[in-house]
């Protein structure tokens, strides 16, 4: 079995914009590690439905963290974000994580804003139980083709 080395692991699928549902997730698991890549990931469909990708990548992130607050044996949460989340100045310099954050379609700018939430959280609740929250930016490594953002 090709997932031998993760016994014990557990992935789960949900509406993160249920915040009633996220919370009973999280209640029932007691998790003790937390990797949030779930996410709205594509560029052109935040075009389409801006509130649903705000909804999904910024509101859910909130509601999984603020169900994580009172999980006793949370050891480290992991935030996925995308290299969308900094303005691009346009001169082809890799991302540093001091860079501004921004964005100028509603993805990119959704992105931006769960960075924000996240070490809004981080400061305000984990760190005050020294729990470690980190945010981790991919590019287009899960995302689909460039024809398809």
């Amino acid at each position: 079995n090709a997932l031998q080395p993760w016994q014990g692991v557990e992935s789960t699928f949900g509406d993160l914009s249920d915040r009633n549902g996220v919370a009973a997730v999280v209640q029932a698991i007691q998790p003790q590690i937390v990797f949030h890549m779930a996410a709205q990931a594509l560029v052109r469909p935040g075009y389409v439905d801006p509130v649903g990708t705000l909804t999904t990548n910024v509101l859910g992130t909130a509601h999984l963290l603020d169900a994580l607050r009172n999980v006793t044996n949370l050891e480290a949460i992991v935030v996925i974000t995308s290299d969308k989340a900094y303005e691009n100045d346009g001169s082809g310099k890799a991302f540093a994580e001091d860079d501004p954050l921004g964005g100028a379609d509603p993805y990119s700018g959704s992105k931006g804003a769960q960075e924000i939430t996240a070490h809004l959280f981080r400061r305000s609740y984990f760190m005050p139980q020294n729990i470690p929250l980190a945010t981790a930016s991919t590019s287009r490594s899960a995302a689909g083709s460039p024809a398809e953002q």
